[in-house]
């Protein structure tokens, strides 16, 4: 019997030693380049964009600017679109902090693990947008004066026309892990996402996603100049540090 007893005292002091064994580290994502992120729905709205809004982004600084805003009337717009819900991978570029020291190879799995679990939902999504937006820049004159004002004075600059927008019920991340919860050997790491989905929620009421239109200037047949659709790209928009302001106009 004393045996038995001692077998069991050693089993149960074997179990709490292998409890204890498990290191539980809560980890956030940190500097996520949320701003411009492209997803299904559009480009994630954190700068507040309103439907024909003039984007004008400088590369050689990096910043990016609401210009000018064109009146949108009602027959500008068509009608909503009610979308599905969506969930889709989450690749924006992130690092992990750590509430507690890891080993470097063991930072290196676990943010591989989050990262490859993110995933970006969207329920009830609803899309509108300028039903012609070549027509709409030809036919608003003040769009082509700016332009032209800021090209004479920042050649770098390329224009932009905010001409779609989705707004959604709900916008938020999840780690698809078990409970949200990623394992590596003996380290559970509890993934903590509030920060992020705090951000996506306060970019209501505007809505949470945009599509842009490249414009250029154009002489017209008549001798004008006019603001026209172009090929132009907007690059890496999640490089670009975005403020409601012409920050040419304000240094």
């Amino acid at each position: 019997m004393r045996k038995v007893l001692q077998l069991s005292c050693v089993l149960a002091l074997a179990g709490l030693s292998f409890g204890c064994s498990t290191r539980n580290v809560v980890v956030a994502p940190a500097d996520v380049a949320m701003a411009g992120y492209q997803t299904h729905e559009g480009l994630v709205n954190s700068a507040g964009f309103e439907l024909g809004e003039l984007v004008v982004l400088d590369s050689s600084t990096g910043r990016g600017y609401v210009a000018l805003s064109a009146s949108v009337g009602a027959y500008d717009v068509a009608a909503p679109k009610p979308r599905p819900d969506s969930a889709e991978p989450f690749t924006a570029p992130f690092e992990l902090s750590y509430t507690d020291w890891v080993p470097s190879p063991v930072k290196a799995q676990a943010q591989a693990k989050v990262r490859d679990q993110a995933t970006l939902h969207v329920q009830s999504p609803s899309q509108f947008g300028l039903r012609a937006p070549a027509l709409f820049a030809f036919s608003h004159p003040e769009l082509a004066g700016k332009m032209a004002e800021i090209k004479a004075a920042n050649p770098q600059a390329t224009f932009f026309l905010v001409s779609q927008l989705t707004g959604a019920r709900q916008v938020y991340l999840t780690c698809d892990a078990p409970n949200g919860t990623v394992k590596v050997g003996k380290y559970q790491f509890h993934v903590y996402l509030k920060r992020e989905n705090l951000q996506l929620a306060g970019m209501f009421p505007h809505s949470q996603f945009y599509s842009l239109t490249p414009l250029t200037l154009a002489k017209a047949n008549d001798g004008r100049t006019v603001a026209v659709v172009s090929q132009e790209t907007p690059g890496n928009l999640p490089n670009y540090q975005f403020t409601g302001e012409n920050l040419a106009s304000a240094e």
